[in-house]
């Protein structure tokens, strides 16, 4: 079990940490993406509670920076930096470090923590008890950039993590750390075609949308029938085009406004109707829809920092076509479900927008 953090971890966790490389100074973060690796960091100044002369802090570091070139590990100067006043501690950043080692220098030169960072976490780890705590980045990627990191290999572990833990499979109710969303799958293999019932309401209530029991109602009764015809209108397209967003191939009328989608997407957001907003009525039609519909999510969008709401589908498209390559090598172990291309680029773009605590 890990041990409480202390109260000066939150202290610790708030340090700007940056690192000088390449003839500049930037931030640990942009150094992190900028190698597309982790680093951990950690100083030899003032050990716990003491406070030495700045010479002796200097010589202790200059020992800690041999020891780790010992290792063969590159090592960088860096710089933890108080964001409310003008202290400041020389550190020292490291490539290859596991955490237990980073931990273990730590302990050499007294310090009660090191740092681990990543291009989207800081995390701060206890050195003389085992506890941690962390916070994310929140630095957007941009549509403009998210290919080209999705199709860095220096990323593909971090992408395949995001998607392996999310979909790790984890027995009872009270299981902790698991993912809920990772039950949409199961209940939209049992989706109808045909009507909206209460399986998808259960399979959105997997992604955390929940509707008011007057709007669930209005959607599985459908007095009119109106949704009930253009569900049946999306099926014939789908009948005939197919239903892989992914597919460079597909044919791309079901973008445009005159669609069969789109009708049902405003239908559903119509506030004189079922006006469930573009989040909820997009969740309700990926479940019907998985492999074209795109799911939007506050957190990806934050990410990917969007234009208006409803041009959504289009980049998304574009998006999942370029970067298949890299989704086709995602997979797990499992027999219960499967996932689309599109919503496995769902998956990874939310785990690293949470990531970067979005």
């Amino acid at each position: 079990m890990s041990a409480k953090a202390p109260e000066q971890a939150k202290w610790y966790l708030s340090t700007d940490v940056s690192v000088f490389a390449d003839g500049s100074w930037c931030s640990a973060f942009e150094f992190c993406a900028n190698k597309s690796r982790d680093i951990h960091v950690i100083t030899a100044w003032n050990p716990g509670d003491e406070r030495p002369l700045e010479v002796i802090n200097e010589a202790q570091n200059k020992r800690l920076r041999f020891d780790i070139e010992a290792l063969g590990l590159p090592v960088f100067d860096a710089l933890g930096k108080d964001p409310k006043s003008d202290h400041a501690e020389k550190s020292l950043a490291v490539l290859g470090l596991d955490d237990e080692r980073a931990k273990h220098l730590g302990r050499n030169y007294h310090q009660i923590a090191i740092f681990r960072i990543s291009q989207a976490r800081q995390t701060v780890l206890g050195c003389l008890d085992d506890w941690e705590v962390s916070r994310g980045c929140k630095i957007f990627i941009g549509y403009e950039k998210i290919v080209n990191w999705m199709s860095n290999e220096q990323n593909f572990a971090r992408i395949e993590k995001h998607f392996k833990d999310y979909f790790e499979k984890r027995v009872g109710h009270r299981a902790k750390n698991v993912w809920h969303g990772q039950h949409f799958e199961w209940f939209v293999s049992r989706v109808a075609r045909d009507c909206f019932t209460e399986v998808d309401l259960a399979a959105i209530g997997a992604l955390s949308v929940e509707l008011r029991a007057q709007t669930a109602r209005e959607l599985i009764e459908d007095s009119d029938h109106k949704l009930r015809n253009l569900l049946k209108e999306c099926e014939l397209w789908t009948a005939k085009n197919g239903s892989d967003a992914s597919s460079a191939a597909l044919d791309d009328s079901w973008l445009k406004n005159d669609s069969p989608f789109s009708h049902l997407y405003f239908e559903l957001k119509n506030p004189e109707r079922i006006d469930l907003g573009p989040v909820k009525a997009s969740k309700l039609m990926a479940a019907k829809y998985p492999g074209l519909i795109p799911i939007r999510d506050s957190k990806v969008a934050a990410l990917l920092a969007p234009k208006p709401s409803d041009l959504w589908w289009r980049p998304m498209r574009d998006l999942v076509v370029a970067v298949k390559p890299v989704l086709e090598r995602l997979g797990i172990e499992r027999d219960d479900i499967r996932v689309t291309t599109l919503r496995k680029l769902d998956v990874v773009l939310w785990m690293e927008a949470k990531d970067r605590g979005f």
